[in-house]
């Protein structure tokens, strides 16, 4: 009961990092003395952050938890991405995640006090002093305060720096991994009970409850491996599963493939077929193009010679002298009525009897010449145009091939 953590403490959000050590201690810290306003400067990897925050939500302690990440470009802190989406996801009620300077941020716990402190992700006694007296200002009376790394061995070392601080407070340390310090003042309300009398009474190399929390770190360790383990057993069987079904898949795939090269096979040998079908018809066609550009040909030959025969015929209708009705078929004459035609007669009278007295005058002798007869033009006209036999029969055959 005063150490929750020996029970059933895994962490939700575990990475293997140097905090690894210190979970379980501070899970208990925050069950056992129930902050209500707890920080943490230097988010890392967010595995103690997280582990504070999974103790206040399974505790059903009311506490506001604060993160301020700490590093050199925030773009590239895929740690800091996920540790966003994961206490969106997890714990929205009451964990922030903060991006600014300590200064600024000191300020905003200026009337907030601030019941646990941890300080974490820092090499450098100068740095940890700086962030000390930045927010020494903002601690509750009864203020706990947490240092990650007193162990670490540098040429400006934390503990120094450390230990003068808590000149005038109470302190102790475990030792495991690079260390975790652990400073609370001498009016703490729980400075004389479990476990804040157990870390400052007991021996760093004996301490009993050093050797506890060792052991709960193993089991969690072993735990988080088990089950990575287990995770990794189950994507074997799930790619085993998926193994299984691409052979089964590919089987079938094969057959498939079996099939479709005979069915290739059998259209290759269709479409042999079909091309020789395909040549013969082509040769077909080429020889109806050549028997269609002859007629073509044969056409415009009848064509030029009908319209060099409506030619001649239309010069040779010009050259009438009837005025073209020489070429016109004759026609039989309709007989008019006997009374029309004795008066036509009697109209023609005068004219008839004018030329009479015309002819009854003296003619003068008129001296006889022999004259050459005159050729018929129209005679001369068809001998020239006019085809003979040997024309005609070449028109009759024209007209045949076409």
């Amino acid at each position: 009961m005063k150490l929750p953590s020996l029970l059933a403490f895994q962490p939700h959000f575990y990475r293997g990092g140097p905090i690894r050590h210190h979970l379980a201690p501070l899970y208990d810290l925050v069950a056992t003395l129930r902050p209500r306003r707890l920080v943490v400067v230097g988010f890392g990897d967010g595995e103690a952050f997280f582990t504070l925050c999974q103790a206040v939500q399974e505790t059903q302690l009311e506490c506001e938890c604060f993160a301020f990440w700490r590093g050199t470009s925030l773009e590239t802190d895929t740690s800091w991405q996920e540790g966003e989406r994961h206490a969106a996801e997890t714990y929205r009620e009451f964990a922030h995640l903060l991006v600014e300077d300590s200064t600024t941020a000191a300020r905003q716990f200026a009337r907030k006090k601030i019941d646990l402190l941890l300080l974490d992700h820092f090499d450098l006694g100068s740095e940890i002093a700086a962030e000390l007296q930045a927010w020494s200002s903002t601690l509750a009376p009864a203020g706990l305060v947490l240092l990650h790394g007193t162990e670490l061995k540098r040429e400006d070392a934390p503990k120094p720096v450390w230990q003068q601080w808590n000149q005038d407070r109470l302190a102790a340390e475990l030792p495991a991994g690079i260390g975790l310090g652990l400073s609370w003042p001498p009016n703490h309300p729980a400075a004389g009970h479990f476990p804040l009398q157990e870390f400052s009474q007991a021996a760093e190399n004996e301490s009993a409850i050093s050797q506890l929390y060792a052991l709960v770190a193993a089991r969690i360790e072993a735990q988080a491996h088990f089950a990575q383990a287990r995770r990794e057993a189950a994507a074997l069987s799930a790619r085993q599963v998926w193994l299984d079904s691409i052979l089964e898949d590919r089987w079938t795939a094969q057959s498939t493939m079996d099939e479709q090269a005979e069915q290739v096979t059998a259209l290759r040998k269709d479409r042999a077929k079909a091309q020789l079908i395909m040549e013969a018809q082509a040769e077909q066609l080429q020889q109806l193009v050549k028997r269609s550009e002859a007629l073509s040909a044969d056409r415009k030959k009848l064509k030029a010679t009908v319209a060099e025969q409506k030619r001649i015929l239309n010069e040779a209708k010009k050259a009438c002298r009837k005025k073209g009705r020489c070429f016109g078929i004759s026609e039989k004459k309709e007989r008019r009525p006997i009374a029309e035609r004795v008066l036509r007669e009697l109209r023609r009278m005068p004219a008839n009897l004018s030329r009479l007295a015309k002819r009854a005058e003296p003619v003068q002798p008129v001296t006889l010449t022999k004259s050459t007869p005159k050729a018929d033009r129209y005679v001369e006209w068809i001998s020239e145009h006019e085809p003979d036999a040997a024309g005609l029969e070449k028109q009759r055959d024209e007209a045949d091939a076409l």
